[in-house]
């Protein structure tokens, strides 16, 4: 990882980071403080230390893809956020959400399982929580809360959030979800299992994965194409 900072405070930063941030100022490293606060919008990809946004305070709006870890407890500081998106990454926990004036969430293909945090960030229109071991109260409790609310909520039908939980139970980190086709599919979030947990999601019906589960779960891992990723 790169430095930045003067001597008597150096500052690594993560290689996505920096690529990020370099495309928003228009220079590498080193910058200014005017120039980290000139930063509102991010977009990283596959990033392994997030320690490096803590110097853009004005950040308003943050994409996170493929990031590992994610704690939303160690960005507080960025308390300008109003959109957030972590997709295909490890976030476990919303600790730390309500820190955001977030009006939009999109949280989809991660590990969580308690949403109860959500129903605290008052100014919440939109969350997709696509894609993860959400556990029944959070589903069947906490969902309908929300829309209740009149928040527009994304979320995993009953075949597919079914299917990610039990994917969890067997010890697999997948995520299941119906892709725009209208097709099924596995994913790998977080860095652990590939390098690019955005793509190569196999196709697989809900009968054939429930039937790998019961009989034959160790075949799971094996349908992901090595050479994708």
């Amino acid at each position: 990882m790169a430095s930045f900072g003067n001597a008597a405070e150096s500052f690594e930063i993560d290689p996505a980071v920096e690529k990020a941030i370099t495309k928003r100022v228009g220079r590498s490293l080193p910058w200014t403080d005017a120039e980290l606060d000139t930063v509102t919008n991010l977009h990283i990809s596959h990033a392994r230390d997030l320690s490096g946004l803590l110097r853009c305070p004005n950040l308003r709006i943050l994409l996170l893809i493929g990031c590992d870890p994610v704690e939303l407890e160690s960005l507080t500081a960025l308390s300008s956020i109003v959109s957030l998106t972590v997709e295909d990454s490890t976030l476990r926990s919303l600790n730390g959400v309500t820190e955001f004036p977030l009006y939009t969430l999109d949280l989809s293909f991660n590990f969580l399982s308690d949403l109860t945090p959500a129903l605290r960030v008052e100014p919440l229109k939109r969350i997709n929580v696509t894609g993860n071991p959400i556990a029944p109260d959070s589903y069947h409790s906490v969902i309908p809360e929300l829309r209740s609310r009149g928040i527009d909520v994304t979320a995993s039908g009953e075949t597919e959030w079914e299917l990610t939980n039990l994917l969890h139970e067997a010890g697999l980190p997948y995520s299941y979800y119906r892709d725009d086709q209208g097709g099924y599919r596995l994913s790998r979030p977080g860095l652990a299992l590939t390098d690019r947990p955005e793509v190569n999601h196999p196709v697989i019906a809900p009968e054939h994965l429930r039937d790998l589960l019961a009989h034959h779960p160790a075949e799971i891992p094996g349908l992901f194409d090595p050479a994708g990723g």
